[in-house]
């Protein structure tokens, strides 16, 4: 029986990889005179099913028979680590632009308003897998794989470009 948790994993895996690719492709939000470019249902539904692992550590260290308390303790964290941020990111994390500026919105640092004429050639991190627009005086501006209407994006800030 072991076999099947392999072949269902071989199965919901690439599944769930493709729903968050499809996700992506979809055309930004255009309202209140902005491109918004936003997370796609599957993403935020994967990122709450994902909070499930930690609660799971939680119960665990309540009700669960373990001979050290390190087991649930580290079970935990190591999931509230990868779970936390993802529904942070899936949910908080928005992105807008008009003609003139690119509007960052993020609980990771304060809220950004960049101008186009500030930007610098942006470029594709393969390990972090999100684009990187360079800025005179802001830092970068991270654009996440699995959100959709990147391609605009990043189409007008090359065209600022030239």
């Amino acid at each position: 029986m072991e076999w099947l948790g392999y072949a269902l994993i071989a199965i919901i895996v690439p599944w769930v990889i493709n729903a968050l690719n499809k996700s992506a492709d979809v055309p930004a939000e255009f309202r209140e005179g902005k491109t918004w470019l936003t997370y796609g249902l599957p993403l935020k539904i994967f990122s709450i099913l994902s909070l499930g692992f930690p609660l799971a550590g939680v119960l665990y260290f309540f009700f669960g028979d373990y001979e050290s308390i390190y087991e649930p303790m580290g079970f935990t964290l190591f999931f509230s680590l990868i779970s936390v941020p993802m529904m942070l990111e899936s949910f908080l994390v928005r992105i807008a632009f008009d003609d003139e500026y690119i509007y960052c919105f993020s609980p990771w640092r304060a809220n950004r308003q960049v101008a186009f004429s500030a930007l610098a050639k942006p470029y594709y991190s393969d390990a972090m897998q999100w684009w990187v627009i360079p800025t005179e005086s802001q830092g970068y501006i991270r654009v996440q794989s699995f959100i959709s209407g990147k391609d605009e994006l990043l189409e007008r800030v090359s065209k600022s470009q030239e």
